[in-house]
């Protein structure tokens, strides 16, 4: 069996100097022969979407102990922080700040296969996950 290449893209839009640019988010996987180096076995992705409060925090992934991978992305004109773990009170505007416009990736070096919460100080964001296990 050859090794395989997984690609997936998914779009993402950036807030620039007031104009949007779609700007792809890539991810490129090799998928190896058991026995040829870390064997990577994605069978499923899911895609999570939480619109934000401007007063407490909110469930964007629940736990997964079967992920082996996510981003999570931020297309809004705002900042927003991730909290891995917390409850949404207990996690509101603290832990990973994701800047307008930007991505948090959770992978082999970071992973964190628990809950993880989006808060903001501004209500109607959107941000997204992508998760795959």
């Amino acid at each position: 069996m050859k090794n395989l290449n997984l690609k997936v893209i998914i779009p993402s839009v950036i807030l620039l100097a007031g104009i949007y640019f779609l700007s792809p988010i890539v991810i490129e996987r090799e998928i190896r022969q058991a026995g040829q180096g870390t064997d990577i076995k994605l069978s499923t992705a899911s895609m999570s979407k939480i619109t934000t409060s401007s007063t407490l925090a909110q469930q964007l992934l629940d736990t997964n102990t079967s992920r082996s991978y996510a981003v999570i992305s931020n297309p809004s004109d705002t900042g927003v922080y991730l909290t891995l773990g917390a409850t949404t009170t207990a996690a509101y505007l603290k832990g990973i700040w994701v800047p307008a416009g930007g991505r948090y990736e959770l992978n082999g070096t970071n992973l964190w296969t628990g809950k993880v919460s989006v808060s903001t100080t501004t209500a109607g964001k959107n941000v997204t996950a992508v998760e795959a296990y």
